[in-house]
C-alpha cells in the first residue's frame, strides 16, 4: 500500500488527499535535507514571526552567524547551535546547522529560556 502511495506516477495530489504532512510532501518533491530546512525555517518564520523571507533573507542570517554579528545563546549538539539573529526590525532565535551551513527553524526571542 505504502509503495503504491509513494510511486511517481501517483504523484502529489495522492499523497495530500491522504491528509499526509508538509514532511512527506518535502521528501516528494526531491529536496535535499539542506533545501528541506531552509524550507522548514521559511515555513516558521511565517508562522511564528510573521515575517516573509526570501532566499536574500536566508543568506543575511547565514552571514549573521558567519561574521560573528548574531550572539551566540547555546548549543544543542554537534551539529546544531542557537544563535540570536536580527530577521527585519526583530530579533529571534535560529537554529543554525553547523555541518549543512543553513537555518534550521526559527522561534520568537520570548520563547528563550535565559
Amino acid at each position: 500500500m505504502l509503495e503504491t502511495l509513494l510511486s511517481r506516477s501517483q504523484g502529489f495530489s495522492r499523497i495530500q488527499a491522504c491528509g499526509w504532512k508538509e514532511g512527506l510532501e518535502v521528501v516528494m518533491s526531491g529536496l535535499s535535507k539542506k533545501g528541506a530546512q531552509k524550507h522548514h525555517f521559511r515555513a516558521r518564520a511565517a508562522e511564528r514571526l510573521n515575517i516573509r523571507i526570501d532566499k536574500q533573507g536566508i543568506h543575511d542570517v547565514i552571514n549573521q552567524i558567519q561574521s560573528g554579528k548574531a550572539q551566540f545563546w547555546k548549543k544543542e549538539s554537534c551539529r546544531l547551535t542557537h544563535f540570536i539573529v536580527k530577521i527585519g526590525k526583530e530579533q529571534a532565535i535560529c537554529v543554525y546547522d553547523n555541518r549543512r551551513h543553513a537555518p534550521v527553524t526559527v522561534m520568537p526571542l520570548e520563547w528563550a529560556k535565559f
